[in-house]
């Protein structure tokens, strides 16, 4: 909803996102993204510390997490009589380039997520912090290029509410925002494995 009241102004989005990580992360752990809760499962597969109910409970939370984009983009609309329209900018940057941009940065959203998660675990204010301070720079990175938030279930709200406005074929390139949710959400999880097993290799003795 804020993305959709607002343009998508980084600063805005950021806040709110602090805002509500503070009223909700010892509830449901505050993600508010897929890719975010897509890399907590993969991360959790490669630590082998996953279970059958652990799945299904995240999957869940995916899936709400969509119906919430979808629901925000409708409050944005009602609010402003008017949809957001989310597109990258085809005349200077092809569908390759935008979904490259939304994949590293979503990449880096899930990395940094689980880490300050990990190391400032007794200053969670902090982490959440840190993790609005990645939204808001990847925000201001990358719109220029795929107009996107490194957040699928905003993408994908603002998209049905846009196109069911004015009949349009807005879905087309939707593929761009889901695969970067996919692949990025993974990545960002190996990335932070990879990290965090190479630390623990250090600190063996040789």
């Amino acid at each position: 909803m804020a993305v959709g009241i607002t343009g998508g102004a980084a600063l805005s989005v950021a806040a709110i996102l602090f805002v509500t990580m503070a009223a909700t992360s010892m509830i449901s752990g505050g993600h508010f993204n897929p890719a975010i809760t897509l890399g907590v499962m993969v991360r959790d597969f490669l630590d082998c510390k996953f279970d059958l109910t652990d799945i299904l409970v995240r999957v869940v939370y995916i899936i709400l997490q969509i119906v919430g984009g979808i629901v925000g983009a409708l409050l944005a609309w009602a609010i402003r009589n008017s949809t957001m329209y989310l597109h990258y900018d085809d005349d200077n940057v092809d569908s390759g380039q935008a979904f490259l941009g939304e994949l590293v940065f979503t990449t880096l959203l899930v990395w940094v997520f689980l880490s300050s998660k990990k190391y400032f675990l007794h200053t969670p204010l902090l982490y959440m912090l840190v993790v609005a301070t990645a939204q808001y720079a990847g925000i201001q990175i990358v719109s220029g290029v795929s107009s996107g938030f490194m957040n699928f279930a905003i993408s994908l709200g603002i998209k049905v509410v846009d196109a069911g406005e004015h009949d349009s074929d807005d879905l087309d390139d939707i593929w761009i925002y889901l695969l970067g949710f996919l692949f990025g959400g993974a990545l960002g999880a190996v990335l932070y494995w990879v990290h965090e097993l190479g630390k623990q290799k250090a600190k063996a003795p040789s």
